[in-house]
């Protein structure tokens, strides 16, 4: 009978992987879960903040991003510069 072990392999898996689930925290203890009736203790001003506050780090890191090119490029530049005129 070939495959014995692999198939008692499958069912301790299966069996520890039961028992992981089992210690987690359920849906209802998520503080995510839309279900929850908190709605009147939100501030709708701190979303408009939150989405500015995320426009403006997304602008940094563009910034930032043009900035690491244009020297990368500026330096590859140099590097080719001085192959072919030479030190």
């Amino acid at each position: 009978m070939a495959g014995g072990t692999s198939g008692f392999d499958m069912i301790n898996s299966t069996k520890n992987n039961r028992n992981l689930r089992s210690g987690r925290t359920k849906m209802s203890d998520n503080p995510y879960n839309q279900t929850k009736r908190d709605f009147p203790k939100r501030n709708p001003g701190n979303c408009t903040e939150l989405i500015e506050e995320r426009f403006d780090r997304k602008a940094e890191g563009d910034k930032l991003t043009v900035t690491i090119y244009v020297g990368l490029t500026f330096l590859i530049g140099v590097f080719f510069y001085m192959l072919m005129v030479g030190f």
